[in-house]
Parts: structure tokens; sequence; C-alpha cells
């Protein structure tokens, strides 16, 4: 599988990323028998990770951030669909290595509120208000007020259960893939077709193996429909908002999971 996908370009997502605009408009469909689903930590699952947040070596944070978990939440039906896709990339020796999954509302208001604002203002000291909030809100969602105050028709992807930061390693020696970035960058280079749309004649070895490794991801979660966020090459999800939007669906199956 990994070979073939090596091949296989991502296409253009500039089309992704106009349609992302309304993603929280798309409704939820609460009768359905998904929304309420249960979840799953899923290293239970015998999947691989390290909650990003809870550790304190975590570029570019250093620092454990407050009110963040220890574990990978996500709902059951998604973590199934996981497992079929690591089954299939231990075949060639890779596995899902996740960096974050359900994020408490005090990690969102954190990265929302405090980091990105603060680091945005320093790389773009010449940047309007407008400017920096729309590019606040391409890397980090807008959370709620506090945890009394969630809109259960407009969840944070993150709060859903139904969204992931994963990346690729290998199996054996546990070393990351290479992407091309730092998991939480905030520059074009995280953009998931970012390698695709460069002239592949003058790709470095470096940029021709994150534009291998990003396919593979990116073609391994497709083939499941779990969506990618476009802006971010480790961003992936299914069920929620985000997931309908870029699928084309009418609706939604999960709000903000209650734990």
């Amino acid at each position: 599988m990994a070979n073939k996908y090596r091949k296989k370009i991502i296409p253009p997502l500039d089309n992704a990323r106009g349609k992302i605009i309304s993603f929280r408009n798309v409704p939820i469909n609460f009768s359905s028998a998904l929304t309420n689903e249960g979840y799953v930590d899923i290293k239970e699952a015998g999947l691989s990770g390290f909650n990003h947040y809870f550790k304190s070596m975590n570029p570019p944070y250093y620092t454990s951030i407050k009110g963040s978990t220890e574990k990978l939440l996500l709902r059951k039906s998604v973590v199934l669909k996981l497992i079929r896709i690591n089954n299939k990339l231990n075949k060639d020796g890779l596995e899902l290595y996740f960096f974050d999954c359900y994020r408490p509302v005090k990690v969102q208001q954190f990265l929302y509120n405090v980091w990105l604002p603060k680091y945005l203002k320093r790389i773009h000291p010449n940047y309007s208000e407008e400017k920096l909030l729309k590019e606040l809100n391409l890397y980090t969602a807008k959370p709620p007020i506090s945890e009394n105050d969630i809109d259960r028709n407009s969840p944070s992807p993150h709060a859903t259960g139904a969204a992931m930061d994963v990346t690729l390693r290998f199996k054996e020696s546990k070393e990351q893939l290479f992407m091309g970035s730092i998991f939480d960058d905030t520059s074009k280079l995280v953009n998931t077709d970012y390698f695709e749309a460069k002239n592949l004649q003058h790709l470095t070895l470096s940029d021709e193996e994150a534009l291998k490794n990003r396919r593979i991801l990116y073609h391994s979660m497709k083939e499941e429909g779990i969506e990618n966020y476009p802006f971010e090459w480790w961003h992936y999800s299914w069920g929620d908002q985000m997931w309908a939007i870029l699928s084309g669906e009418k609706e939604a199956f999960y709000s903000n999971m209650i734990l």
C-alpha cells in the first residue's frame, strides 16, 4: 500500500480550503445513533501516540499545557477505521502515531487566546487585527468562553472526539517519518499539498521525502473516508462538521463529546 501511495499525488486542495470557511454551519444530526456514541483511549485499542500538549518536551511550546490530558480519546467508530488503516500500514513496516485527539476546552483556550496570538503578533508585527484574526482561525478553532458556554451546534473539531492530529512512524524503530515540518507549525509549509504545488523538478531530497510521506498518510486515511483539513498535513476527522463539508455530506454526526 505504501509504495502505491508514494506515487499517487494529493490533488490540489484550493477548493477544499474555500469550503471550510463555513464548516460550522453544517447541521448536526442529533437523532443519529452515532451522536452519543462512546469513546475509547486509542492506546487501549492498540494504536500509538503521546498527547503532545500533556508532555513538556513538546516543541514549539516546551511546557505541559494546563488542562491537558494524557489520554488520546476518540469515538469508537473512528477508532475502528483507524485500526483498519493501521493494520494495512503495518504490512509495510509503518504505523499511525497520534499527537492529539479529544482536546479539553482549557487547552483550546490556551492555544487560541494566549499562545498563538502572541506568536503571530511577533512574526507579523505589521498585520492588522483583522488579518491576525484571519490567520489565527486558520490554525486553531475558536473555543467557547467557558465549559458552561458550549454551543452543541458549533463545536470545536477536537472537542467532538472525531478529529485527530496524526503522523506516520516506522513500526520497528519508532522513528517518525519526515513530513517537512514540525507538528503545530503555522506557515504555508504545513498545507497538506504544499510540496505537490512546488515545481517537482526542483524538489530537494528532503522535499521529496516529505511529499511521498504526506501522500501515504493522506491516501491511507481517505481510503476509510477520513478527511484532511487542508491547512494542516496532520489534522484528520470523520463524522464532525469539518468532515461533512469536505466530504460533501449534508450533515455531521458528532457534537461535543461528553466525558
